[in-house]
């Protein structure tokens, strides 16, 4: 009998697609309404950044990165494989925005935007779309022009994370999101 490598064979699940019970599914019902209802609230926060931007105005940084920590922090609790990329070497949510996303937020929506492909798909979708909206944020030392396509973008992001936070909800108060 040949013994494969654990990494190796932990690729080829990967690869092949094949995972166990999805952790990202709440076991019990009252447990998945009181998601449902989050993530409906959520959407619903949006608004609060949408709106601004929408009108060509600049909305607290502070503020969104607060709402994205939440975010993610929820659909973390829900998800096993997120929650250990996010808290990976003992960080937290924190941390890993200030860290690798700060640092490259290109690569850190891709990756999310590629986890989502394999598995929880809407849930992490929210996740890649929460980290789009907060590197579409527009710098304020930029030229004016610069800026205008930053809030362009960021309206774009904060639109699809509101219609992702929406079906996310309604996938989690359906039979088959338990």
């Amino acid at each position: 009998m040949k013994v494969i490598p654990w990494g190796l064979a932990v690729w080829a699940v990967i690869a092949c697609g094949c995972t166990s019970v999805d952790p990202g599914r709440p076991e019990d019902v009252d447990e998945a309404d009181d998601f449902r209802k989050e993530l409906i609230v959520d959407a619903d926060r949006v608004d609060v950044f949408l709106g601004p931007t929408s009108e060509g105005r600049d909305i607290s940084e502070m503020g969104l990165g607060m709402f994205a920590l939440s975010v993610i922090n929820q659909i973390c609790t829900k998800d096993d494989d997120l929650f250990k990329y996010v808290h990976a070497g003992n960080r937290d949510s924190e941390d890993y925005l200030r860290g690798p996303f700060q640092s490259d937020p290109e690569h850190e929506v891709g990756v999310v935007t590629i986890m989502a492909t394999r598995g929880n798909t809407t849930q992490r979708s929210v996740v890649s779309q929460m980290l789009d909206a907060l590197r579409s944020i527009p710098d304020r030392k930029a030229s004016a022009r610069e800026q205008a396509e930053s809030r362009g973008r960021l309206a774009t992001a904060l639109a699809r994370l509101k219609y992702t936070l929406q079906r996310a909800a309604a996938e989690a108060s359906s039979p088959k999101g338990l």
